[in-house]
């Protein structure tokens, strides 16, 4: 490449890592917004911008001590906690301060999602972990009687439910009903239908979560068709959309054995500090920085060129974590960044040594170029299909900030 080339490519280069650098961490007006940053367009996670702190106490009325099986407790709530879409959280439990409490507290800790105005929502974050920390399990009534069925337990052999999920609203009128459909077992589904044929008349069935009563109803043998039966399910109704979601969630993962009641919640700094973020800009441009002179000192030309690729790919990654909704960027997501740039680092290196493989062999600078990208094509696949295996395994077995 001749000089005049290279010092071109060289100031590109240069413009565009500056301009990174400023639209990263700068703050200023632009007509009638005001950009706050690349960091500040981000949506960061509780691990890197803090959130806050929800301290649950048992309640005075619970039947029994929590005890040993408080190990218990804390890994239900975590479970709900990131089935409903909070992937870093920390839920812990604490010696309570009250001499006559000798149980523990729980304390969740979480960001709050974003609202229109990308502020923090923490309306719906005290929602979703009073749904975590929801007492009361699934149960079934049943009797011949309207008197006495709500004395008259059923299905308490075995396994009743295998999952619940909340189906799409359905508008009768002015009505709108929102279906929860729960899936149960073989020996809850056959024992119920029979409970309901061996009575010639009518048969009450009540459903109950909690406190909170789902279902209840008087069934005939030919409602046994209706909406409210299907194979090994059973259609329940609530009251609301987000009631349905929080109570498909609760009945899947089995009802919390013990009462609690909210006592506080309160802003929480990051648990690493709030200097993560401007840390981890630092750790990322200093390891783009070091992989760009590295390729330029290794390989001139090819170096300066693919260092220009190399650029792109990090405003490509930095645009889709900025316009993709949903995404929030945590410690793990960070890692995942440097990671990738590695990889995509490898994919440079092998492709420039082919196509210098390639030139050294006397085909044109074009040929050498498509040969050795074709030759670069299968490594480079495999590389990534190993990694890409490796991450689903991560995603299917791991939990929290590492998934």
């Amino acid at each position: 490449m001749k000089k005049g080339k290279s010092i071109t490519l060289l100031t590109i280069l240069s413009i565009l890592m500056a301009f990174l650098l400023v639209i990263t961490f700068a703050q200023f007006d632009l007509g009638v917004k005001r950009f706050n940053s690349v960091l500040g367009a981000i949506e960061l996670d509780y691990d890197i911008a803090g959130g806050y702190a929800y301290t649950y106490k048992i309640s005075r009325d619970n039947i029994e001590e929590v005890g040993d099986n408080i190990d218990d407790v804390v890994k239900t709530v975590g479970n709900r906690m990131t089935a409903l879409g909070y992937k870093t959280h920390t839920v812990k439990a604490v010696k309570s301060t009250d001499a006559d409490v000798l149980d523990y507290n729980i304390v969740i800790e979480a960001k709050a999602p974003l609202n229109d105005r990308n502020d923090d929502d923490q309306s719906t974050l005290a929602s979703d972990i009073a749904v975590a920390m929801a007492f009361g399990e699934l149960k079934f009534y049943g009797d011949t009687s309207a008197d006495t069925v709500d004395s008259k337990e059923i299905l308490t052999k075995g396994k009743v439910v295998k999952v619940a999920k909340a189906l799409p609203a359905i508008a009768n009128g002015e009505d709108v009903s929102y279906p929860i459909s729960i899936e149960l077992t073989d020996y809850a589904y056959d024992e119920l239908i029979n409970s309901i044929k061996d009575n010639n008349d009518k048969y009450y069935l009540k459903v109950k979560l909690g406190d909170t009563t789902l279902l209840d109803l008087s069934t005939e043998q030919n409602y046994l068709s209706s909406a409210y039966f299907n194979r090994n399910s059973i259609n329940l109704y609530a009251t609301s959309e987000i009631f349905a979601k929080q109570s498909a969630l609760q009945i899947t993962s089995g009802g919390l054995a013990y009462k609690y009641e909210f006592e506080q919640s309160k802003a929480i700094t990051a648990p690493l500090g709030n200097n993560i973020p401007t840390m981890s800009v630092i750790g990322i441009s200093a390891l783009i920085l070091v992989a760009i002179i590295a390729l330029i000192v290794l390989y001139k030309a090819y170096g300066v060129v693919f260092s220009l690729s190399l650029i792109f790919f990090i405003l490509l990654e930095t645009l889709m974590l900025i316009a993709v909704p949903g995404i929030k960027l945590s410690l793990g997501g960070i890692v995942g960044i440097l990671l990738s740039t590695v990889l995509t680092c490898d994919a440079f290196v092998i492709i420039i040594k082919r196509i210098k493989e390639e030139f050294l062999m006397g085909k044109t600078l074009k040929s050498a170029v498509v040969q050795g990208y074709k030759r670069a094509l299968i490594p480079i696949i495999s590389m990534c299909v190993i990694s890409g295996v490796i991450a689903l395994a991560i995603f299917a077995f791991a939990s929290g900030s590492l998934q």
